[in-house]
């Protein structure tokens, strides 16, 4: 047992370097696509190896028709929440520092596109895998469920904070990272239930989309 929960911090140590390591290209704001292919390989390419160096299934995804409707009206609640949420709110905070801050590391309205597709299925795909897939698999093997799950919110929450800090006031920094550790353990909860990260897949990439959308306005696409 004492062995276990060694192993288990040990792990922790693992994932928390691996998202300082993520971390860096926010700090200096370098160019997007660099920051991409690091984040790819701290959690994805690393993580896998490790799956497969301990020969274990890697069965994350797994597609179960009972489950569609409900990732339907999921997808549907995200999407409605976030676009109604930006229409009833830009005439009381300000968006504008958004723009600026995606100037910085190199997204604007010619390449905006193809970054809005990577966010929607990929990043989404690499977030799933890492925080509700991967790092729920190895917590449970020296923590409790609830332990895991809290803590890998907690995580999913504290890794958005550079990306949400300087775009906002500290109150709706705050609001943003309390409802994404909320958004975390919502997320975690479905997945451990229906044993599967498809539930959790198609509804962040359905929150990217309608996020993707709402930035083509402030970016004066739209």
């Amino acid at each position: 047992m004492e062995n276990d929960i060694k192993k288990g911090y040990s792990f922790l140590l693992f994932i928390i370097l691996s998202l300082g390591v993520v971390a860096i290209p926010d700090l200096f704001k370098w160019n997007y696509w660099v920051k991409s292919l690091i984040k790819g390989t701290m959690l994805l390419l690393l993580p896998l190896a490790l799956i497969f160096y301990n020969k274990e299934k890697m069965d994350f995804f797994k597609v179960k028709k009972q489950i569609l409707i409900w990732i339907v009206v999921l997808a549907l609640i995200i999407i409605v929440g976030i676009i109604g949420g930006y229409f009833l709110l830009r005439n009381v905070i300000d968006f504008s520092g958004i723009t600026k801050e995606l100037e910085k590391i190199g997204v604007s309205a010619n390449n905006f596109i193809y970054v809005a597709l990577y966010i929607a299925v990929i990043n989404a795909f690499i977030e799933e895998f890492f925080f509700r897939g991967f790092i729920v698999k190895y917590l449970k093997q020296s923590f409790s469920v609830k332990t895991s799950v809290i803590i890998s919110a907690t995580l999913f929450a504290l890794y958005h904070l550079l990306i949400v800090d300087g775009l906002a006031s500290p109150l709706i920094i705050g609001a943003a990272l309390v409802g994404l550790f909320i958004v975390g353990l919502g997320f975690n909860f479905l997945a451990e239930k229906f044993k599967t990260l498809f539930i959790t897949y198609i509804p962040h990439m359905a929150a990217n989309l309608a996020i993707n959308f709402v930035a083509l306005f402030i970016l004066g696409i739209l």
